[in-house]
Order: structure tokens, then C-alpha cells, then sequence
């Protein structure tokens, strides 16, 4: 009866100076501190759990006060810098980085996202989506990992993300993104030296989107009218 009127919060701050007095040993020992560092500080439970550390031994370090825990399933170094697209992957294991986050990831455009854009196959849901600021859409499943690649995190994780290709597929089919976004990511693609013209083609063809060249066409035409205004 008396400890309900203690939060859960006061509770665990409790006891963690309780073990902190009685002169504990770190739960966390070397091998379990390098797969952190593996993951710059930031490490998900079913990260760690391929790699042999148990939930248990993480929810108890993190009752010491040894690690934090900031998502649901995800625990971080107090010293590192959480990393949040990483966290967010590992909560929606079924989500792809797409659209606004794609853009971003890929080095196209100047918006920085302040919403995780994730593509699902569709019949995916969460009730987590809102809580964690997650913006999802769906597509079929032939359609779902095309494009799909791999790109690091800003310190240095793997993440799942559709590759420039698809990505400028999918803003030049959105109704949602503003113009000016849409144009400013496609002219960083078309001066892309890394840029696959005929990967956006066959792209488009694979989806059933090629109407969707013909919005690409209007912008290369566009950009084509402004190089030789300005030379």
C-alpha cells in the first residue's frame, strides 16, 4: 500500500540509489559495452538479442541507471546521442524510409523532416504511429521493395530506405509534397553525377508508373530553359 503512492519513475530513482549504496557492480560488462558502441551508443532490443545480450540484462541496467531508455524496446548510452531513425526501424521493423526521411537520407533537397516517412505493405498497422511521429504509407506488396537499399544513419547505423531512384518516383506521384520541395529534390537528382536515368525508367515501368515521366520530362525541360537563360 505504501509504495502506490509512489509514480513509477520515483520508484525506479529509488532503487537505483538503493543499488548505487549498497555498491553494485555495473550490470553492463565489456562485451555488452562494445555492442553498444557497435551501434554508436544506441541499441535496440532485438539488436542486442542477436548478438546475445537478453532484455533482462538490459532492463536491469537500465534500473541502475547505467543505460536510458528513450522508445519502447530501444536503450542508449547516457553519453551518446540517441539515434532516432535507427530506433524508429527497429520499432517498425516493417517500415521502409521513404518520401520526406528518403529525400533526406539520399542527399536530396534541403528539407530536413521533422516526421519519420515510412512505407509499409499494405494491411500493416500500428496504434504507435501518431505517438511517435511516424507518417506511414502503403503499397502492395510486388511493389514494396523496390528500390529498397541500405543507407547509414548520421552515426553511422544501417537503415532501410528506398534509393534515389524510387524515392524521386514517389514525390513526383505525391499530392501532398509542395512543389517547390519536389523541384528542388529533382534538380539535385538531375545534377547527380551518381544519378541512374534509366533506373528511374525501369522503375516506372516495373509500378505501372510511367505516366509519371512525363512530369520528369516537364522538369528536365525546365531546367534545360534556365541553364542557357544563365549562360
Amino acid at each position: 500500500m505504501f509504495f502506490c503512492l509512489f509514480s513509477k519513475q520515483r520508484m525506479e530513482n529509488f532503487f537505483r540509489k538503493w543499488y548505487d549504496g549498497l555498491g553494485v557492480s555495473d550490470v553492463l560488462n565489456e562485451k555488452t559495452r562494445l555492442v553498444f558502441e557497435l551501434y554508436s551508443g544506441t541499441l535496440p532490443v532485438k539488436v542486442a538479442a542477436e548478438h546475445g545480450i537478453s532484455n533482462g540484462t538490459l532492463q536491469k541496467a537500465y534500473r541502475r541507471g547505467e543505460i536510458e531508455k528513450p522508445y519502447r524496446g530501444v536503450y542508449v548510452l547516457p553519453e551518446s546521442l540517441d539515434d532516432d531513425l535507427l530506433a524508429m526501424q527497429s520499432i517498425y521493423s516493417k517500415g521502409i524510409y521513404s518520401y520526406e526521411t528518403a529525400l533526406y537520407l539520399n542527399g536530396l533537397g534541403s528539407f530536413v523532416p521533422f516526421k519519420y516517412y515510412m512505407t509499409f505493405p499494405r494491411g500493416y498497422s500500428n496504434s504507435s504511429f501518431e505517438e511517435n511521429m511516424i507518417s506511414p504509407s502503403w503499397i502492395t506488396e510486388k511493389y514494396y521493395e523496390i528500390g529498397l537499399t541500405e543507407l547509414l544513419s548520421l552515426v553511422g547505423n544501417p537503415l532501410r530506405v528506398y534509393d534515389k531512384e524510387r524515392t524521386i518516383l514517389d514525390i513526383l506521384g505525391s499530392k501532398r509534397i509542395l512543389p517547390y520541395l519536389v523541384e528542388e529534390a529533382v534538380y539535385d537528382y538531375y545534377t547527380d553525377s551518381d544519378a541512374d536515368f534509366d533506373r528511374l525508367v525501369h522503375y516506372a515501368e516495373q509500378m505501372k508508373r510511367t505516366y509519371l515521366l512525363k512530369r520528369w520530362n516537364e522538369y528536365l525541360v525546365k531546367f534545360s530553359k534556365n541553364e542557357k537563360s544563365s549562360s
